[in-house]
């Protein structure tokens, strides 16, 4: 490639299929990528610090209410980046317009957790998705072998976002939950498309980094916090001891998340991939919650009153059972994929194999099986049998499973 073509094509470079025509290559994250995730600092520490103003379980329950949406658009960018990036000018003009959406939803997030205003988070949520939608509607003219996934990665946004459109017709309480309907099926698209994710695989070795890197943005939250809460308190001993133990939590987790999270399951199967995915989800709004934790500790040990110390607990109780549900997902879903059964096409394809071996013992050829017609799966021998037993009594092969 010379040097003009390689100029012009960072103007203009239309998405490709990294993973199909770069298979096994080791990418990494491109600056434009870490660039984007600069906004969702600002957008996860103003929504902490909204949070702190109602430390209550419905206080809680707003904040994850709001994770939610700022999650799902990094997690929507992400899995356009990691399938079609290819990092040229209009990518990268999409991607900013991203970014000031997010910056935008970030600036309403205190009026509408404090239920004043929302009409300006959720037009900021609205453009958005709008943005990702264009993304998707560019990979669908460029790659029409993709269009199978991308017709399905445009059909639940747009609905979804005019589920939120709508909603402004309704009063506040039905409008939330329209708003929560819509981002169900969000939610739900990974799981709807996971059929024809084969046109356009994830890059398993790009997936995981970009994880980890949100999970440090997160994690940044608790530094930021650790500082911050410094801030007009009486500096005593036990002061310096709830700020050490706060970066200290803050560092564990950073440890044992680098250090001991198996990323290996997304190579042993679609639903493991897609688990690892989910399973991040009550993880990082987990750890969100040690942030104002660690404030309020710190306000409380240089002369908080009792409400501090009963929203600390609050707070650490939220915190606490969101991390064992994502630990207890990660661990069953980890030993469902070592185990789980191959795909069925691979079971249709031993299945007749197992055909073909037995006419060949039929007509007198040495399989292994005996001469003549298999006993009637209704016959007596298939009572009682489990449905993998009754196969294997008739000469098919028992569904199997990877070692």
């Amino acid at each position: 490639m010379t040097g003009e073509e390689r100029l012009a094509r960072r103007w203009i470079d239309p998405p490709r299929l990294r993973s199909v025509e770069d298979p096994g290559a080791d990418r990494g994250a491109t600056w434009t990528e870490l660039f984007f995730d600069l906004v969702f600092v600002v957008a996860v520490v103003r929504l902490s610090t909204a949070f702190l103003n109602d430390v209550t379980v419905h206080g809680f329950l707003v904040f994850a209410g709001l994770f939610i949406p700022l999650w799902l658009l990094w997690t929507g960018f992400t899995f356009y980046s990691d399938r079609f990036d290819t990092d040229d000018a209009i990518h990268r003009l999409f991607m900013l317009a991203g970014m000031f959406c997010v910056a935008a939803m970030a600036a309403a997030v205190t009026g509408v957790a404090a239920g004043t205003n929302s009409t300006a988070f959720a037009i900021a949520y609205v453009a958005a998705r709008a943005v990702a939608i264009a993304l998707y509607g560019r990979a669908w003219i460029h790659l029409p072998q993709a269009r199978p996934l991308v017709n399905v990665y445009l059909a639940a946004p747009t609905f979804s976002i005019a589920l939120w459109l709508v909603a402004f017709a309704f009063p506040t309480p039905l409008r939330y939950v329209l708003w929560a309907v819509g981002l169900l099926m969000e939610l739900a698209t990974p799981l709807a498309a996971r059929r024809r994710q084969s046109a356009a695989p994830l890059d398993t070795s790009h997936l995981p980094e970009r994880m980890g890197l949100f999970t440090i943005v997160v994690l940044g939250e608790t530094v930021l916090s650790v500082v911050i809460g410094t801030d007009n308190v009486a500096w005593s001993v036990e002061t310096v001891v709830a700020a050490l133990l706060g970066f200290a939590i803050g560092a564990a987790f950073w440890w044992v998340y680098f250090d001991f999270v198996d990323t290996e399951l997304i190579d042993h199967s679609l639903g493991g991939g897609q688990a690892y995915l989910f399973a991040h989800l009550p993880l990082l709004i987990g750890l969100a919650t040690i942030g104002p934790g660690v404030r309020l500790a710190l306000q409380d040990v240089s002369g908080g009153d009792a409400a501090d110390s009963s929203r600390l607990g609050c707070l650490r109780w939220c915190g606490d059972r969101l991390l064992v549900a994502r630990s207890r997902v990660l661990r069953d879903v980890e030993n469902l994929a070592r185990t789980r059964p191959v795909g069925p096409l691979r079971y249709r394809c031993l299945c007749a194999r197992a055909c073909a071996r037995r006419r060949a013992a039929a007509a007198g050829g040495a399989s292994g099986f005996p001469r003549g017609r298999p006993s009637r799966p209704g016959g007596a021998a298939h009572r009682g049998a489990r449905p993998a037993e009754r196969f294997t009594s008739i000469g098919f092969p028992a569904w199997p499973t990877r070692r």
